[in-house]
């Protein structure tokens, strides 16, 4: 397994980059984030469930519904020294909180750094990302196979990452000499002054940039490529590859909800009474009532029904969701770039540059299509074209028919035209440059 980190100075960028990242594979719980709240914004992007005390801190912490996709996260109730309110997701939650017993209900003693080593940050980057977080960043950490780990680490720079080392090399020529967890915590407003001169100094070095990134880049490959009197010049090319990505367009959600509706039903149920009836008799007393003559008691007893209601629970429907996955094959298109050195020869002796050449092109073009609706213009890189072959050190001693194959191989690629069309003037061009006419 291997740790990768990223410092973001945008906090949606962050969540975008955590979202990419469990799409890729990696799993929820092996994911990170700390976010600098100072100016109290970020809960908007958390909705709390039920609430429950974190490690032994007494963090409040709740379940993000749509800010971090379902993250288990603290909702700012952590305050470190130096860095102020923050809102965790992930085991960091849990590392952090563990260290505020001896600080106070919902405080971190100075435990930022060993929270940040203890999620798998190198010890000694944690400083610097610590003092990113301090500045109003928000840090994304995950434990990622070593297979998928370059993967992730794209999806981070893809999300505008912040580059660490150039960061800290501009905080230290302002006199930054590592993180201080006793250090006054930045108010909003001087986050966004931070912000506003990084962005400025960013611009700036945009601008001194020669002619665009990647005249400079050429330049820089230039010199590192000089050694004693020789010189080279790269011929750079690009390649196009493409993968898949898996992105969510659609799908369905399946919500149980419980209700309740009155029902009547009749039932017949039946009372008992106990009626008492006294009525006067004068006949002559027979055997049996004379036996009257004794103590005794007689009970008659009055029932009645009442419902007795029971309910069972039967499954009378079943949803089922089920998903169909189709193949397609979609043909990407796109442009690539390629430098190309062109040999021009300085100086040579009877004026056989290209300028001191071009009349003689003109010409033979003018005798070739002058009569036609065809330009010179339109020629005119084909005539350069083959007074270039004719310069270049791989071609020399070869004759014309070694050379064609690779060179209308290389027309071609560049997309100039079709061979047929311009390799008579190739050709001339070519064999003057040579001397061959």
């Amino acid at each position: 397994m291997k740790t990768i980190v990223g410092l973001f100075d945008d906090f949606q960028q962050a969540q975008t980059a955590v979202e990419e990242l469990m799409r890729s594979g990696v799993n929820r719980d092996d994911i990170n984030v700390i976010a600098n709240d100072a100016e109290g914004k970020l809960k908007e992007y958390t909705s709390t469930g039920h609430e429950h005390t974190a490690a032994k801190g007494g963090a409040g912490t709740g379940a993000v519904l749509g800010g971090l996709a379902g993250l288990a996260v603290g909702v700012g109730a952590l305050v470190i020294p130096g860095i102020g309110p923050v809102i965790t997701a992930g085991t960091i939650a849990s590392a952090l909180a563990s260290t505020a017993a001896g600080a106070g209900i919902g405080a971190v003693a100075g435990g930022v750094l060993g929270a940040l080593v203890h999620v798998g940050v190198p010890e000694d980057e944690a400083q610097s990302y610590a003092e990113g977080l301090r500045r109003g960043g928000t840090l994304v950490t995950a434990k990622v196979d070593d297979t998928i780990a370059p993967r992730a680490q794209q999806i981070l720079q893809r999300n505008n990452m912040v580059d660490v080392k150039q960061r800290e090399s501009m905080w230290r020529q302002q006199g930054w000499q590592g993180y201080d967890a006793k250090a006054k915590p930045y108010t909003s407003d001087e986050l966004r002054r931070e912000r506003e001169q990084w962005n400025q100094q960013r611009g700036s070095q945009q601008m001194n940039q020669p002619r665009g990134t990647e005249q400079g880049n050429m330049q820089s490959n230039m010199q590192a490529n000089t050694r004693g009197n020789t010189q080279s010049m790269p011929v750079v090319e690009e390649q196009l590859h493409v993968g898949k990505e898996e992105v969510q367009r659609g799908g369905v959600r399946l919500t149980q909800q419980t209700s309740e509706k009155p029902v009547e039903k009749d039932v017949t149920l039946r009372d008992e009474k106990v009626n008492v009836e006294r009525r006067p008799v004068d006949r002559p007393a027979n055997e049996a009532d004379k036996n009257a003559f004794q103590n005794r008691t007689i009970e008659v007893k009055e029932t009645a029904e009442q419902p007795v209601v029971n309910k069972t629970a039967r499954v009378v429907e079943e949803v089922n969701v089920t998903k169909d996955v189709q193949e397609r094959k979609q043909t990407v298109k796109d442009n690539v770039k390629r430098t190309d050195v062109n040999v021009e020869p300085l100086g040579q002796q009877g004026g056989r540059d290209f300028a001191s050449m071009e009349p003689m092109y003109r010409s033979d073009f003018q005798s070739r299509y002058g009569t036609g609706k065809r330009r010179y213009e339109e020629y005119a890189p084909a005539y350069r074209y083959g007074y270039d072959l004719a310069n270049d050190q791989r071609y020399q001693n070869q004759d014309w028919n070694t050379v064609e194959q690779s060179a209308r191989t290389d027309w071609e690629r560049r997309g100039s035209g079709s061979w047929q069309d311009f390799k008579d003037s190739i050709r001339y061009a070519w064999e003057q440059a040579r001397g061959k006419r």
